[in-house]
């Protein structure tokens, strides 16, 4: 009986030891602001990052937080301030730098002018921006998604393993997902959107769009523009889509289904299947089809290699 309680009290202490050694700890804390800023940019590992403009004058106050075990206690927030260009970065030393990242946590926040130029680059941690309108807006994350609104300026935004989503831009904007999928919500510019693996979703845009997705689909709703779209493994889709130039469409395993706010007899269509079926409104094909109607000054062109083709109203 004695014996069966000195275990019991080691294996109490043993898991006494682990909880304490993996306690959460405050790291390093931040709470502080600066004058005289132009631009930011964020360096964030295992952080969630968010930016919120709105701030008046030229001021952005931010705080910051980590927490952990003691093994982490060599992490810290850094940031200075040099030629108007704020610079806030996670930092610890080089020779630990890809260990003991299990047990971390942080954030960082900032409330910026909306003016302010904006460059942030995370990893292992979500992004969040709004109300910014500075000359340029980069955001991205290597691991975890990144969401911005209400951006009044041109677009970067890029995730390598995770989501993004963007919703109301005014400007030209450029989406990058490497595994992930894309939303891009009430946009008025140019989108340029690259996916490796993922959906890439439009909707209530005007400008120009051109779309690539390597193993998904793209869905367009709502747009307004010249369409140049390529999915390599994937369906193409449109609803209450109006071309105000020609079109370029090409599936090479995957069907093309457009329905058009443009009448059909003031378009035409050149288009190609290697097996699939092709309709342009009320014309029917099979591996070629060339339909000029009317004026017939915007041109749709579309090829697919597998999968069938269809544009109507």
């Amino acid at each position: 009986m004695k014996t069966a309680k000195k275990y019991l009290l080691i294996a109490l202490s043993c898991i006494l030891a682990v909880n304490i050694a993996s306690a959460q700890n405050t790291i390093d804390q931040v709470d502080t602001s600066y004058e005289g800023v132009s631009k930011l940019i964020v360096r964030g590992s295992f952080c969630d990052v968010t930016v919120f403009g709105g701030n008046s004058g030229n001021t952005v106050a931010f705080t910051g937080k980590i927490t952990g075990t003691e093994n982490n206690r060599d992490f810290r927030i850094m940031h200075r301030l040099s030629g108007g260009v704020l610079e806030v970065w996670i930092d610890r030393p080089e020779s630990r730098w890809n260990m003991g990242w299990n047990n971390l946590n942080g954030k960082l926040d900032f409330k910026v002018p909306s003016k302010i130029e904006l460059a942030v680059s995370n990893s292992s941690g979500d992004v969040f921006a709004q109300d910014l309108s500075g000359s340029i807006c980069e955001v991205g994350a290597t691991s975890g998604n990144v969401k911005v609104k209400n951006i009044q300026t041109n677009l970067r935004i890029t995730a390598t393993s995770g989501d993004l989503r963007a919703e109301i831009v005014t400007g030209q904007v450029r989406a990058k997902t490497t595994s992930g999928n894309q939303q891009l919500h009430e946009i008025v510019g140019n989108v340029e959107a690259d996916a490796t693996s993922g959906d890439i979703r439009i909707k209530k845009a005007e400008g120009d769009i051109e779309a690539t997705s390597t193993s998904g689909e793209i869905n367009l709703e709502d747009t307004k523009g010249i369409l140049n779209l390529r999915s390599t493994s994937g369906d193409i889709e449109g609803r209450e889509v109006f071309l105000t130039g020609n079109a370029n469409f090409k599936s090479t395993s995957g069907a093309i289904d457009i329905r058009l706010k443009n009448k059909i007899q003031d378009l035409t269509f050149d288009l190609e299947a290697s097996s699939g079926n092709l309709r342009a409104g009320g014309v029917r094909g099979d591996k070629r089809l060339y339909v000029k109607n009317g004026e017939g000054n915007i041109k749709i062109r579309g090829v697919s290699s597998s999968g069938n083709q269809n544009y109507s109203e």
